[in-house]
C-alpha cells in the first residue's frame, strides 16, 4: 500500500494506488494528512467481450478529427477542427454539452489535461494553447514543422509536444512551461510520429514509424534515450502507460493493413506482439487510415480504437492480463464514419478513473464512453483536518447522511489491508451533515486512516470503495462491514 503525504492540514491530493486518508503522529507528535476520493459506488471491470458497455453517444458539434481527454472529475474536453481552425467543448457526459470556444487555426487537434484539469492543446504545423479560466491564449507557435503533433503532461505540468516535419531527423519534441518554449527541438526519432505517455517516474515513453515501429525514451534531464525497434509497421502507432505497473502498451497498424498489433512491456520485458482486428482491417483503400490509439484505465484495462474498412470505426478492449478481446463497431446503431488520413478515432483515458471514451466523426464529432465509467461529481472528497473531518457531498448522486470510520493504520498494515481487524471506530453513523469534529491524534509512531461513505434517504448505504484509486486490490466494503465496531 502506497500513501502519498503532505506536511499541512487540508490539502486535497488525488488518490494514487490503495490510499485512505490518515492521521499519523511521529516524534515530535506531527500529524500529516493524506485525502481520498471515496466513491459513492464501484464500477465492475470492462469485460473484453461485451459491445453492450458502450455508454450513449453523445453529438459534440459539428467538426471533425475530434480527440478526447478526462480530468480527474471525470469531465470530457473535446477538440475538433472545422474549416482549418480548431474549436473546443466541454461535455458533462452523458448530460450536457458546453459551450464551443475558439482555439486557433489548424487542424489535427490534440488535447490533454494537467493536475489542475486545465486542458492543453496542440494543432496544427505547430501550434499550443491552453485554457486560461475564461477561454483559449492567443496560440504559441511552437515549430515550422509538417503535422500529427502528439502532447502528454508531466507532474510538474510541463507540457511535452512531439511533431513530425519534413527535415531529418523528422520526429521531433519540445517542452513547453508557462507558455514558453524551454527546451526543443529535441530529436526523437525518425519518419513517422507516433504517440507520447508519461509514466509514474515522469519518463516520456513514445512511439515512432520507419518500416518498423519503434519505442524511445526521453527525460528533461536527461533528453532522449536510444530508440529500440519492435516488429514492422504501417504509418501510425500509439502508447499508453498503465499506472498500476507502469507497463507500457503498444498499437500500430500491421503493414499493408493487415490488422492491429499490440505488444507490451511489462517488468519482466516486451512481450509478444498480437495481431488483432484481422478481418475489419483487411482491404483497406490505405493502411496509413487505421490509426490506431489506445488508452489505459485506473483497472488496467485499455481500450484500442481504429477506423476499419470502409472507414467504419471499431474498438477492442485488452484486458489486465494484456490479452486483447474481440473487436466491436464503435457505433452500431447510426453507421457513422470515421475521416481519412490523420483523422481516425481517438481513445482517452484516465489513469484515476474507470472506463474509457472515444471521439470521431467526419463532418460531425461524436464521444461516447467504452465500459462502466462514472459520471462527474460521483465522488466524495475526505478531507482531515486538525480539530475534524469534512467531506464534499455526490451531486451525481443522492445522499441523505452519511457513515463515518476510523481505524489502526499499522494494523491495516501489518494485516496486508484487511479491514476487518483494522476498523476501530464508527465515528459518526447517518451524519446529516458533511463535517464532523476530531481533534484526537494518535500517538507517535503510529496513525489512524478514515473512511466515508454516503448513505441514501431510504437507509440503502452507499460505498466505502475508491475505484479512481489505482491498485485497490478489493472492496473495502465486506471488510469493514464485517468489524464488530462498523456503523450499522
Amino acid at each position: 500500500m502506497l500513501f502519498q503525504t503532505v506536511s499541512h492540514p487540508g490539502t486535497h491530493l488525488p488518490a494514487t494506488l490503495d490510499e485512505d486518508t490518515v492521521r499519523t503522529s511521529t516524534p515530535p507528535a506531527a500529524w500529516l494528512a493524506i485525502a481520498v476520493l471515496a466513491l459513492t459506488c464501484s464500477a465492475p471491470a470492462l469485460a473484453q467481450g461485451a459491445s453492450e458497455q458502450l455508454g450513449p453517444r453523445v453529438t459534440v458539434a459539428s467538426g471533425s478529427d475530434p480527440d478526447v481527454a478526462i480530468d480527474s472529475a471525470g469531465g470530457l474536453h473535446v477538440v475538433y477542427a472545422r474549416a482549418g481552425a480548431t474549436y473546443y467543448r466541454q461535455v458533462d457526459y452523458p448530460d450536457s454539452v458546453g459551450a464551443e470556444y475558439y482555439v486557433g487555426s489548424g487542424d489535427d487537434p490534440q488535447v490533454a489535461v494537467d493536475s489542475l484539469d486545465r486542458p492543453h492543446v496542440v494543432m496544427g504545423a505547430v501550434r499550443y494553447s491552453r485554457w486560461n479560466g475564461s477561454g483559449f491564449i492567443p496560440p504559441i507557435t511552437v515549430a515550422n514543422a509538417w503535422r500529427k503533433p502528439r502532447l502528454a503532461i508531466d507532474s510538474q505540468d510541463r507540457v511535452h509536444v512531439t511533431v513530425s516535419r519534413i527535415d531529418s531527423p523528422r520526429v521531433i519534441l519540445y517542452v513547453i512551461d508557462d507558455d514558453v518554449v524551454i527546451s526543443g527541438p529535441d530529436a526523437v526519432g525518425d519518419d513517422n510520429n507516433g504517440a507520447i505517455d508519461f509514466d509514474g517516474a515522469d519518463v516520456a515513453q513514445l512511439t515512432w514509424r520507419s518500416y518498423s515501429v519503434y519505442h524511445n525514451t526521453y527525460t528533461m534531464g536527461g533528453g532522449a534515450g536510444s530508440s529500440q525497434s519492435l516488429h514492422p509497421s504501417s504509418d501510425f502507432s500509439w502508447i499508453a502507460v498503465d499506472r498500476r505497473d507502469d507497463s507500457l502498451h503498444v498499437v500500430n497498424t500491421v503493414r499493408y493493413g493487415e490488422g492491429i498489433h499490440y505488444r507490451a512491456k511489462t517488468a519482466a520485458g516486451w512481450g509478444s506482439t498480437q495481431t488483432v482486428a484481422l478481418a475489419e482491417v483487411s482491404g483497406v483503400d490505405d493502411a496509413d487510415n487505421v490509426g490506431p490509439t489506445i488508452g489505459a484505465d485506473v483497472d488496467g484495462t485499455k481500450v484500442v480504437a481504429f477506423a476499419g474498412r470502409a472507414r467504419v470505426p471499431y474498438y477492442f478492449v485488452v484486458g489486465p492480463d494484456n490479452v486483447p478481446g474481440d473487436t466491436f463497431p464503435l457505433d452500431p446503431e447510426n453507421g457513422s464514419l470515421s475521416g481519412g488520413k490523420f483523422e481516425n478515432p481517438n481513445v482517452g483515458a484516465h489513469p484515476g478513473r474507470p472506463g474509457a471514451f472515444v471521439a470521431w466523426g467526419n463532418g460531425t464529432a461524436y464521444v461516447r464512453s467504452v465500459g462502466p465509467v462514472l459520471p462527474p461529481g460521483a465522488e466524495v472528497l475526505l478531507t482531515v483536518e486538525p480539530a475534524q473531518l469534512s467531506w464534499t457531498r455526490p451531486s451525481a448522486q443522492e445522499a441523505a447522511t452519511f457513515d463515518v470510520v476510523r481505524g489502526d493504520l499499522g494494523t491495516l498494515l501489518a494485516t496486508a489491508g484487511d479491514f476487518t481487524p483494522a476498523t476501530d471506530e464508527c465515528l459518526g453513523d447517518d451524519v446529516p451533515d458533511t463535517t464532523l469534529a476530531y481533534a484526537v491524534d494518535p500517538g507517535p509512531d503510529s496513525g489512524f486512516w478514515f473512511a466515508v461513505r454516503p448513505v441514501a434517504a431510504d437507509g440503502t448505504p452507499g460505498s466505502y470503495d475508491a475505484a479512481n484509486a489505482p491498485g485497490q486490490a478489493a472492496s473495502r466494503d465486506a471488510g469493514i462491514d464485517a468489524a464488530a465496531t462498523a456503523c450499522p
